[in-house]
């Protein structure tokens, strides 16, 4: 895997940060052959895969509200993504258990970052900032979400016919974390 990637902060200062990011991988997965299974009676059942190389566009945005004066001691930070990736799985090796495709992704997210002296609620204090170095320091929450929009792909090569057809695969992840910073 080869990764190269840039950085660019448009604003940057006391009150506001604004990033912009693109990533771009290389992916050479033509090592993975197969996926053969080795039976201990010495018979071995074949599963070629002959992936290949790829590629990965990745572009992404943050902008951080570094201290809203509405919530001392606050961060907020709204995020935003997308990602377009093309399929290593040829049409040969397609099979269900990876019905992978070239892809569109779209992400979206919110964090909050509360420190000292900010309270959660209004009423729980958020950190300490002199407290011996195991108290908790501030503690936050992200959310996001991604939609994954595969390209429909129509299989009629398949080594196993039972997957040749139409395949469209659309994904919907959601995540929810807590931190804590020490």
């Amino acid at each position: 895997m080869m990764t190269s990637a840039i950085a660019w902060w448009p604003v940057r200062n006391s009150e506001h940060e604004w990033k912009l990011e693109v990533d771009v991988d290389y992916v050479d997965w033509s090592s993975f052959e197969n996926l053969d299974v080795r039976l201990s009676n010495g018979v071995t059942l074949p599963l070629p895969q002959n992936w290949t190389a790829t590629s990965v566009v990745m572009a992404g945005t943050e902008f951080k509200w570094l201290a809203p004066s509405a919530l001392p001691g606050w961060e907020i930070a709204a995020r935003g993504g997308y990602i377009h990736s093309t399929t290593p799985v040829p049409s040969k090796t397609f099979g269900a258990n990876v019905p992978d495709a070239d892809y569109n992704a779209f992400s979206v997210g919110l964090g909050l970052l509360c420190r000292a002296p900010g309270r959660f609620a209004g009423v729980l204090p958020c950190g300490r900032e002199d407290g011996p170095w195991w108290s908790i320091k501030a503690f936050g929450l992200d959310l996001s979400y991604q939609a994954v929009l595969n390209d429909s792909r129509h299989i009629t090569t398949a080594d196993d016919p039972r997957v040749n057809g139409r395949w469209t695969t659309t994904t919907h992840i959601g995540s929810v974390s807590f931190r804590f910073n020490f």
